[in-house]
């Protein structure tokens, strides 16, 4: 009897394991699912096929078969539920619900910034907002909610000077309220595109190729790999730092990463039979911080005295970036047409003082400033 009754047991414990592993194993298989919400800049409008060259369908084929994202975004869709189409009372949001989305990623408040909506009901776009966030979150209490700020409005649209200039601005700030009040991350296409204006070719709709620059940038805030440590492009070896006032540096890595910032000295202590240089260095600051969730970091130093040479060392555990040959002082620039002439004060060019000479070409407004390009030579008094 005493044998039955423990075969039945063990029968009960094993088919609990079973159902148990069952069940861990379907959640393993289950594709994690990313609903994108907007308007039709997250439709794919003006693309060729916006069931492939949406930012959605590209950030698909970006995170691969683990995830499953839905495009729910509509045209002329309003946050604002006076607005003149407001996406709560659509189809595409009840689809949206439905999908019960572990992500949700949310882009609106472009068509927001129409003189038949802002001016007359922008009161109620922060409570509008924050009641679709709630939304999302009764449908799946699990999930994790995105909300981005505005992709750039071109000058050259049709509204930009009717008063769409200055009323993007207020919905940028709104948006990042709502951010605060709700506890959603903020994420950042305005930043992303702005610097690309030739991407943006109706002044409104990003082409696929910037629809694909939101993708990536996705997938990084959803993965937490922006690529690892980078700096700012204005960074590099032999650059002049402001000197006598607090150092701010700031950079970009992975997600929740540790990343060290050390400043040392640079001396030439000796060379060498082939005539190669040997330094020594001594640590003067060091500062360690962990970057955000959307993998941005920033430190501060204290200042530096005049002169130099010093080194920056970055590193995140990973990899380590260094630049050598900085230095701290005053910079003065002004153009010329030929050649390089030292900037002087009353007594001369003054020691930390550098000085650049910039031939520039002819502006393009339409340009990224990134790509304009000039001459540039440098004289500096250490």
């Amino acid at each position: 009897m005493k044998h039955g009754v423990l075969l039945q047991k063990r029968i009960a414990s094993f088919f609990l394991l079973l159902v148990v592993a069952c069940s861990l194993l379907a959640q393993e298989n289950a594709k994690v699912k990313v609903a994108c919400v907007g308007n039709s800049i997250t439709y794919g409008y003006g693309t060729a096929n916006p069931r492939t060259d949406s930012y959605p369908a590209q950030l698909q084929e970006l995170l691969g078969e683990a995830y499953e994202v839905g495009n729910f975004g509509l045209s002329g869709a309003t946050l604002l539920n006076h607005g003149h189409r407001p996406y709560m009372l659509t189809d595409e949001f009840k689809a949206a619900l439905a999908f019960k989305g572990d992500i949700v990623v949310i882009h609106l408040g472009v068509n927001d910034t129409d003189p038949r909506n802002w001016p007359h009901f922008r009161d109620e776009f922060i409570p509008d907002y924050m009641a679709l966030v709630d939304s999302f979150r009764v449908a799946n209490p699990c999930c994790k909610i995105y909300i981005a700020r505005l992709s750039p409005l071109g000058v050259h649209h049709y509204r930009f000077e009717s008063g769409t200039r200055d009323w993007q601005w207020q919905i940028q700030e709104a948006i990042e309220q709502v951010a605060l009040n709700t506890g959603a991350q903020l994420i950042d296409f305005h930043t992303l595109l702005y610097p690309y204006p030739q991407l943006i070719e109706d002044h409104i709709h990003p082409v696929k190729e910037g629809l694909g620059m939101m993708a990536a940038y996705v997938k990084s805030v959803l993965t937490g790999n922006f690529g690892g440590l980078r700096l700012p492009q204005s960074y590099s070896s032999h650059m002049v730092l402001p000197h006598g006032r607090t150092l701010t540096l700031k950079g970009m890595a992975n997600a929740r990463a540790r990343v060290t910032v050390s400043l040392y000295t640079q001396q030439v202590k000796s060379r060498t039979k082939r005539d190669k240089k040997h330094a020594s260095r001594e640590l003067l600051q060091q500062q360690t911080v962990e970057t955000s969730a959307l993998g941005q970091w920033q430190v501060e130093l204290q200042p530096l005295a005049v002169g130099g040479p010093y080194c920056l060392e970055f590193s995140d555990g990973l990899q380590t970036l260094s630049l050598e040959d900085v230095l701290a002082g005053e910079v003065w620039l002004w153009p010329v047409e030929h050649g390089l002439y030292p900037c002087r004060g009353p007594t001369g060019q003054a020691r930390g003082a550098c000085c650049f000479s910039f031939t520039a070409p002819a502006f393009e407004p339409e340009a990224s400033l990134a790509n304009q390009q000039g001459h540039v030579e440098s004289s500096c008094a250490r």
